[in-house]
């Protein structure tokens, strides 16, 4: 497989979490008796592009916003997954209202999960392993 083909087998799996993330969302809601918070379930990776710093933005039954980012691999709790310096920014910035939703062992049947909620740098071992490369003028 090429590069371009696993980036975009890569692509499908993220969107395939972030969607069930958001149909668990809108379906905790409205078992919350929160009908009209589950309406407010936005995908915003689809709806307003991948450069927010979070995939999904969610509410708590009391009416507080969630910002999801969903990391989804198909491999076991310990695999790996990445994170953007753009979605560690996000979380830093907002770490009360940052959560991060890691799917794994994911199917199309299912998923297991973990969430965590604040700034990445604290929750997660951060290994730098790319670096955006201009050519020196």
């Amino acid at each position: 497989m090429n590069s371009a083909e696993a980036d975009a087998r890569n692509r499908r799996l993220g969107e395939s979490g972030e969607e069930l993330v958001v149909e668990n969302e809108k379906k905790t809601l409205i078992n919350a008796g929160c009908h009209d918070l589950a309406l407010q379930v936005q995908h915003v990776a689809v709806d307003e592009g991948d450069g927010a710093g979070y995939d999904v933005r969610s509410y708590s039954p009391s009416g507080g916003v969630k910002h999801i980012e969903v990391k989804t691999t198909r491999g076991d709790i310990n695999t790996p997954f990445y994170i953007t310096s753009n979605e560690k920014a996000f979380s830093s910035a907002h770490p009360q209202t940052f959560y991060l939703y890691r799917l794994w062992n994911f199917t199309i049947e299912s998923a297991s999960a973990y969430i965590l909620r604040g700034g990445v740098s604290e929750n997660l071992i951060l290994d730098p392993v790319n670096y955006r490369a201009t050519v020196r003028t």
